[in-house]
């Protein structure tokens, strides 16, 4: 069940009753690993109503597989690309693997392509585009989807996309296209997200120290909960000082640090250290 997120619901409701309407447009939220970037698009899915879902999720290993994630989506509109022009229709199925190699520099080509079976494929419904994990595509397919994104008008399409927000990578292809700055909950959420999870009612105290320390993360708030005894969460045995980060968000954060280059490395192991 998604907590809170009133304002980020209200917007996605918003792209969605456009595209409805037939109008198009894109939103991209980012975050740190956790807020719940991911349970914003699975809402965004569920709240769909008669649009059709076209979806991709970028996978660490894919980075380098050129237009995997553009494979994904436009999957099932193959067959409107032999209405295509000539050369568009040359360059995206090139692209996608399903015609002779795209030639070098024709990319463009490709792109164009791309945007218009995206618009042939809406005359047909309202389009719903959705990208989780962004961050992971691979960067041939981000550059087709921001060109895409960035061009649609009228279409009766709407684009969401998720992702970590690490410059200058993903700064520089949101150019131009709407961004949603995802924060951790405000405190009253934090508290009912614990409460929630937890199965029963921890201690006002234990509450409020673990909301405090997860700063908000839905995901560190979860974690923390299933890490704790049920001695500690009823306050009858105290908290550590440091409250355990769960498996799932220390593999989230390392990776952001492995991606990190020497001098930045550095200042944050003898922040660690400190």
């Amino acid at each position: 069940m998604l907590i809170g997120r009133e304002a980020e619901r209200e917007r996605i409701s918003a792209l969605l009753g456009g595209a409805a309407e037939g109008r198009s447009g894109a939103l991209v939220i980012v975050g740190d690993p956790g807020v719940g970037k991911t349970a914003l698009v699975e809402h965004a899915i569920s709240s769909a109503g008669d649009l059709r879902v076209a979806r991709a999720t970028g996978f660490e290993m894919e980075t380098d597989l050129a237009f995997a994630g553009l494979a994904s989506i436009l999957g099932p509109f193959v067959h409107l690309i032999e209405a295509l022009v000539a050369p568009q229709a040359a360059a995206l199925s090139g692209a996608l693997g399903i015609g002779p190699p795209l030639p070098p520099g024709d990319r463009f080509t490709a792109y164009v392509g791309a945007l218009n079976v995206l618009a042939e494929a809406a005359e047909s419904g309202p389009l719903l585009v959705v990208v989780d994990d962004a961050h992971w595509l691979d960067p041939a397919s981000l550059d087709a989807l921001a060109f895409v994104a960035r061009r649609v008008t009228a279409e009766g399409i709407a684009i969401l996309a998720a992702a970590r927000h690490e410059p200058p990578a993903m700064t520089r292809r949101t150019q131009g296209i709407e961004v949603l700055q995802l924060e951790g909950l405000p405190l009253d959420d934090a508290r009912r997200l614990i409460e929630g999870h937890a199965g029963r009612l921890p201690a006002p105290t234990v509450t409020a120290q673990i909301a405090h320390q997860g700063a908000g993360n839905p995901l560190a708030l979860i974690e923390a909960v299933d890490a704790l005894s049920a001695a500690q969460l009823s306050g009858s045995q105290p908290l550590p000082d440091v409250l355990p980060v769960g498996e799932a968000l220390a593999r989230a954060f390392t990776a952001q640090a492995r991606a990190l280059d020497e001098r930045s490395s550095r200042a944050l192991l003898i922040a660690a250290a400190g």
